[in-house]
């Protein structure tokens, strides 16, 4: 029994310990996504626990450049940490942590976050120095009740017509319009995008580069999603801000999702694009997103139709380098559900 970094044609195994763990078939041109195709860090760091030939165990980062002030860093984020069941009680979970760890000092990665189930979270701070830094809030906005509410209790359906009413109601309190600003459906990240993410780099929180390649491979190239981009640009149609959404069918509701939105303008500027936004969703029952409380899009979000509904997932970091303790405060951070791999 060992531990080793993925090689060509481990991903057959792989797939099948990822059905086995998560209950989730995955596509091959999912994984390759996944793992092959970052352009942050194209080579990927994948461990197996492998056994009599056998792949049980896996430990793998999406290694991302991350604004932290005005330089540009390595964090990494830990996705599909996997035991084969049967082989649990061996401390498989805690030796693919550690090498993980050595890894990422190889690699001069600064900063290891996640966002694990309850129960990883709990044996990751056992076993590890990683610290609980906030549980993420999620925030929802009702915009159909009769109809989400029919969901559950079928004689509700016969009201579901209201909901137009009070999708109306609500657009009644909206910005329209803007003499300095204009929302536009665009389809491909141009080199704004790029001068964008330098411009936003003078924040004081840290933040996932959202250059044009890296905006490009999470939402263009995905093999199984589709995104929908909003972006907000000036009289000049300089870009000032943009938002990324979708709209997914649940098992009796549709649900829209804001992925990422990052802007620049004013809080007008802003609040048009989120407007326009919920307008392009307008056939979703409801609408969420995660936000940190320190960010002024909660204070937006908030202030428009939006209510926290609960914490449902945890933030663990780990400070790989001494510079960098200070992230373990969630009030350094720019989180949106984009920077997550599930979404």
């Amino acid at each position: 029994m060992s531990i080793r970094n993925y090689a060509a044609g481990d991903e057959v195994q792989i797939q099948r310990l990822f059905e086995k763990t998560f209950k989730h078939n995955r596509s091959l041109a999912h994984w390759e996504w996944k793992f092959k195709q970052h352009p942050h860090f194209q080579d990927p760091i994948i461990l197996v626990w492998e056994e009599n030939d056998e792949i049980l165990g896996h430990i793998s980062l999406w290694v991302n450049k991350a604004y932290n002030g005005n330089e540009v860093h390595k964090v990494g984020l830990r996705i599909d940490t996997m035991v084969d069941p049967k082989t649990r009680g061996k401390g498989i979970y805690r030796k693919l942590n550690d090498r993980l760890i050595e890894e990422a000092k190889k690699e001069n990665i600064d900063y290891l976050f996640g966002f694990p189930a309850p129960k990883a979270k709990n044996l990751l701070i056992k076993y590890s120095n990683a610290k609980h830094i906030i549980n993420m809030p999620r925030l929802v906005n009702i915009q159909r009740p009769f109809s989400l509410l029919s969901s559950k209790f079928s004689l509700i359906k016969y009201l579901k017509p209201l909901d137009e009413m009070v999708i109306k109601i609500k657009n009644r309190k909206n910005v329209r319009f803007s003499n300095h600003f204009s929302v536009v459906e665009i389809r491909n990240f141009d080199d704004r995008f790029n001068r964008l993410a330098s411009t936003i780099n003078n924040t004081e929180q840290t933040m996932v580069l959202r250059d044009a390649s890296y905006l490009t491979w999470r939402y263009l190239l995905h093999p199984e999603k589709h995104y929908r981009i909003l972006a907000l640009e000036d009289d000049s149609n300089n870009l000032q801000g943009y938002i990324i959404f979708t709209v997914e069918n649940k098992h009796s509701y549709k649900s829209g999702i804001i992925l990422d939105w990052v802007c620049l303008a004013n809080s007008k500027g802003s609040r048009l694009l989120l407007d326009t936004a919920l307008s392009y969703m307008r056939e979703a029952d409801l609408v969420q997103t995660w936000s940190l409380p320190h960010t002024s899009m909660y204070s937006l979000y908030t202030a428009n139709g939006f209510r926290q509904k609960d914490t449902p997932v945890p933030l663990v970091g780990i400070n790989i380098s001494n510079d960098f303790i200070h992230l373990h405060q969630s009030s350094k951070w720019f989180i949106t559900p984009g920077d997550v791999d599930s979404f």
